[in-house]
């Protein structure tokens, strides 16, 4: 059986993808991955963290537990709140600034590596790739249908 910690490092290998992010980097502590979805960046900005990242977070007893986050991204960072109870741990609304900064929208994928935790703080690293239709392959699609697939050569 994996551990947690082997969970969390699935699909961390090295791949010949073309870095959309200026600081794409292996990573080294625990991290996650997931597409962003239309509830992730409008209208209201809800960002429940995956479960699979729970054991290596601060823990709440009883009353919700409210942790500084610092958000890391491309050489800036964003400060949040995460909200921890006993059933789910989200960042507040203060998420959509990073999401409005960054241009962030649906399709889009992070990759959110843990730097520090702790119920006084807990640090993020985020790397984005965009989930836009690559411009230098706009020309080849002609068309929508199973009739005229998009090719890639």
């Amino acid at each position: 059986m994996e551990s947690k910690q082997d969970e969390l490092h699935e699909g961390n290998r090295s791949s010949s993808m073309l870095p959309f992010d200026d600081d794409v980097l292996p990573f080294s502590t625990p991290y996650i991955h997931f597409i962003l979805t239309k509830s992730h960046v409008n209208p209201v900005y809800v960002l429940i963290l995956p479960s699979r990242l729970y054991p290596n977070l601060p823990s709440a007893t009883g009353q919700t537990l409210m942790v500084p986050t610092t958000i890391l991204c491309r050489g800036k960072s964003w400060e949040t709140t995460l909200c921890v109870n006993s059933k789910m741990k989200k960042l507040d609304k203060r998420w959509k600034l990073f999401i409005d900064d960054n241009g962030l929208k649906a399709g889009d994928a992070l990759f959110w590596e843990l730097l520090e935790s702790s119920n006084e703080k807990v640090k993020f690293k985020v790397q984005i790739i965009k989930g836009d239709f690559p411009a230098e392959l706009a020309a080849k699609i002609d068309g929508n249908s199973s009739n005229t697939p998009i090719r890639i050569e």
